[in-house]
């Protein structure tokens, strides 16, 4: 009976709006929990989501590399193979045929064998070695592209690290002061020397803090698997 009842229903209205804010956030959490079950197909969330920074001994490498090498690789036998094969490969052909010299006499049999060996020519073997070459020159270009871009997504992704690591520094000293604040808001309250409306204020600025750190924790959480996935580590 010692507050105003201006106070009272400010209090209400504040606790309505934290009610329909709660309401929002359990939508939220339905709607990522469904996604999450799209994308993996279970429902079960991983006992620890904080995935940590591969050490730089332990990294595999990138398949995306590993793959680019390989068809790199792949063009290079091909046009070693298209140098050394100056000639078509022989063959070799049986013919077999059965003759009567007048009808109703004895038929003859007769097998035949053919070789054929082909000769080296410029003409057969210069389109191929030029075709292989052809195709090593691509494969390198598409590797050498395929190397800068894996480069540049692991520098973006240790951007990205620091600025979250930065981030959720600054978001636990902003999350100690406004506890702190909202412990001195709240005696001076009970003593009458402060009014709801600023209790109320320092209460809303504490929630705040809690929520961007859990959301700058998430931010770091989400840093540390990008580059891990940037240096071809998959979750």
């Amino acid at each position: 009976g010692e507050i105003a009842r201006s106070d009272l229903l400010l209090a209400r209205q504040e606790t309505a709006s934290a009610r329909a804010a709660a309401a929002d956030a359990q939508l939220g959490v339905v709607r990522s929990l469904q996604r999450y079950r799209v994308l993996t197909g279970s429902e079960r969330l991983p006992d620890d989501p904080q995935e940590p920074v591969a050490v730089v001994d332990n990294r595999p490498v990138d398949p995306r590399v590993a793959a680019g090498q390989a068809i790199v690789e792949r063009a290079r036998a091909a046009l070693k193979l298209a140098q050394e094969s100056r000639r078509e490969a022989p063959s070799v052909g049986v013919l077999y045929r059965r003759d009567r010299d007048v009808s109703g006499a004895t038929p003859r049999d007769s097998i035949g064998f053919a070789i054929s060996i082909p000769l080296a020519v410029k003409v057969r073997n210069a389109p191929l070695l030029a075709s292989a070459n052809t195709a090593l020159i691509e494969a390198e270009a598409r590797y050498r592209r395929l190397l800068a871009e894996v480069e540049a997504e692991v520098r973006e992704a240790e951007a990205q690290l620091d600025s979250a690591g930065l981030g959720a520094t600054l978001a636990v000293e902003r999350e100690h002061a406004a506890a702190e604040r909202l412990a001195l808001m709240r005696r001076s309250f009970e003593l009458g020397e402060t009014s709801l409306v600023e209790l109320l204020r320092a209460h809303s600025q504490a929630t705040e803090a809690r929520i961007e750190g859990a959301r700058s924790r998430s931010r770091l959480s989400a840093a540390q698997a990008n580059l891990n996935q940037a240096w071809g580590i998959t979750p």
